[in-house]
């Protein structure tokens, strides 16, 4: 299990990934100088092998790691640092920029936020990615050029929410805000490019399938098929985040699998040569990912499919966890702010969680195998279950640190939510292509999206879905089951017994997470004030249990901003959101609050007037759409239930 023995590219690797995080907070005058020193080291290394006239093994990762680090340090530079610094002289100076429009990611009666590359700054030539956000409802969609008229701002950090570290690690550098007033935009139509065309072709792909499968389950499918989340409404979203089975719907292994599966396949019926389908498979692949929108999960799945596919027809050893390294080191030089985007650790530490400790698991199958004499039938359907559970548990629990630090909290039910409902997403998955070929057939497709939507949406409002990673004793067992993976990776410990630790572990982590709440038993309500217009919105907290009262009548406080003050308090969900007043806002504070957190109820007063009883009225059928219980009440709060 040594995954560094006789690997100097996993070694390599290592040092370019940790010269990339370093390089994230560099300086350009300290770019240069940890360049140059890099760049000298490597010379002095190659001018010794070329004086010694062999290269050992010693010499061999000592060269690959002076060149992974120079590669790093050059990429970051480039790619990174220098477009980003230029942006951000430009902070506060209304300018110029030209470029395309990668997605919409959020619009309105009176504005819209898009993702955008920048081609050309003030007429000079840039390559970077950044926010755009219009003032006003913008005619632009995915794949439309524009030169318009900008005014750069820097990102708004506050104690709720890093924007600045989320958006840069997704390559969005900087936010361009236009005003109506003076944006001008201008469409070119004439130029365009592959990755223009990519996005344009998406977004019309994912439209169709959208439409033939019907709108209240088609983005599930459109994501599933097509990676594009923007048709999945925001139900199905917390619901698949609660019972942890998010990483179904982003593209990865399991839907290239699938995919290339049914691709290869048909290549043999017609008779296509090993060879020609090992050229064929990798050029599909690479087209899926650029259609696909090249997320991280998808470039490390078609990355190794394509050095599997070139380890074959050189005649050498494919060795998976090499390609998983190559695969990160390729992605980070292309994209070298990335090294942030938690989306794509989680992908890259899942696929190595995978390929080391699984071949423990089929070597303990082996043995029991052996020792029971199981027929080839028994140990086949034995083999296929214990595979699953295991690579479900070893995923999840290579995950849970990464998890514990980042999110705070972890699902119960993501192994077997994702053994009972992988088997739906595969199905949907081919349906979905059928459905895009044959639009009649969509609501096939439509039904076991259906299917798949009210199981998640059955299991997700159990209160204990949700574990908290965030107290001091959980945090404890969290850091000791990361140095034990460690080790078992790391180290080449062969123990026949060694999976025993794993399981213990995790039921000690389950365990406290569930008593920290718990005690030592808090006494009085805590309560969190934030600011809101004509009014204020109060989160008191206590014991697991968390109540948000909405006293303000005018706009309300994002729901990142309510969550946090839950999350804090080691709650997984709002008992109670209790109106005070009677406000035309209140059916968007539900629905915020209810898309981010699993809300139980929501109390209102009774209204007395014909106004108030119609402004009620829309805050219940709100919060009835969203299979949340309505109370109306009389008196005070502080008498109601959910304070007892």
């Amino acid at each position: 299990m040594n995954i560094f023995y006789r690997r100097p590219l996993a070694v390599s690797c290592a040092f370019f990934v940790l010269i990339a995080f370093l390089c994230f907070s560099f300086s350009q005058r300290a770019h240069a100088l940890v360049f140059s020193v890099l760049l000298l080291a490597l010379a002095v290394c190659i001018i010794v092998l070329l004086l010694l006239r062999k290269i050992g093994k010693c010499g061999l990762v000592c060269l690959l790691c002076l060149v992974a680090m120079c590669l790093s340090s050059l990429s970051s530079y480039v790619l990174f640092k220098r477009p980003y610094d230029r942006l951000h002289r430009e902070i506060g100076n209304r300018c110029t920029v030209s470029g395309y429009v990668a997605e919409r990611i959020d619009s309105g009666a009176y504005y819209s936020r898009m993702g955008v590359r920048l081609e050309r700054l003030n007429g000079e030539p840039i390559a970077a990615g950044a926010l755009l956000d219009c003032q006003y409802a913008s005619a632009l969609q995915v794949g439309d050029r524009f030169t318009m008229e900008v005014e750069p701002r820097e990102f708004e950090n506050d104690e709720y929410f890093n924007e600045k570290l989320y958006h840069v690690s997704n390559g969005h550098f900087v936010i361009l805000e236009a005003e109506s007033a003076w944006a001008r935009e201008c469409f070119d139509e004439q130029k365009t490019t592959l990755t223009i065309a990519a996005a344009r072709r998406n977004f019309h792909l994912s439209t169709r399938l959208y439409y033939a499968i019907g709108e209240e389950y088609g983005g599930i499918a459109v994501a599933l098929l097509m990676g594009n989340r923007q048709f999945l409404n925001d139900a199905d979203t917390l619901h698949f985040q609660r019972i942890g089975i998010s990483h179904l719907l982003a593209l990865s292994g399991l839907h290239v699998s699938i995919l290339i599966g049914l691709f290869e396949r048909l290549l043999r019926k017609l008779g296509t040569p090993r060879t020609a389908r090992a050229i064929l498979i990798p050029l599909l692949g690479i087209g899926y990912m650029l259609l696909t929108g090249a997320s991280p999960s998808i470039c490390r799945a078609i990355l190794m499919l394509c050095v599997a596919q070139i380890a074959f027809l050189w005649g050498a050893e494919y060795d998976a966890f090499t390609a998983l390294c190559a695969a990160l080191v390729a992605l980070l030089t292309v994209t070298p702010y990335a090294v942030y985007d938690v989306g794509l650790w989680l992908s890259f530490l899942a696929a190595a969680s995978i390929i080391v400790f699984l071949p423990a698991v089929t070597g303990l199958l082996e043995r029991v195998r052996e020792r029971f004499h199981l027929s080839k039938l028994v140990f086949k359907l034995l083999s296929a279950l214990c595979t699953g559970i295991s690579v479900g548990a070893v995923t999840n629990l290579a995950l849970l640190p990464l998890l514990a630090e980042v999110f705070g909290e972890a699902s119960v039910w993501s192994i077997p939510a994702t053994l009972v409902l992988a088997p739906f997403a595969a199905v949907i998955l081919v349906l979905a292509l059928v459905s895009l070929c044959l639009p009649f057939t969509g609501p096939v497709c439509g039904a076991v999206c259906g299917w798949l939507s009210e199981l998640a949406a059955h299991i997700s409002p159990n209160k204990y879905s949700l574990i908290q990673l965030r107290d001091g004793y959980t945090r404890v067992f969290v850091f000791l089951l990361l140095i034990v993976l460690v080790l078992y990776a790391v180290c080449r410990l062969r123990g026949r017994y060694w999976w025993i630790a794993l399981p213990l572990i995790a039921a000690v982590i389950v365990t406290s997470s569930h008593v920290a709440v718990r005690y030592p038993v808090q006494e009085d309500w805590s309560e969190t004030v934030l600011n809101a217009q004509y009014g204020m919105i109060h989160v008191y907290t206590k014991n697991g249990r968390a109540v948000v009262v909405n006293t303000a009548t005018g706009v309300t406080p994002g729901p990142s901003k309510v969550k946090r003050p839950v999350k804090e308090a080691l709650c997984t969900e709002v008992e109670a959101i209790i109106f005070t007043r009677f406000t035309s806002r209140g059916p968007l504070f539900v629905a915020d609050v209810a898309d981010a957190m699993c809300v139980r109820s929501v109390y209102i007063p009774l209204p007395t007037t014909k106004d108030e009883a119609a402004r009620a009225t829309r805050i219940a059928e709100e919060a009835a759409r969203r299979s949340i219980d309505v109370h109306f009440y009389a008196g005070s709060p502080v008498d109601l239930p959910c304070f007892s």
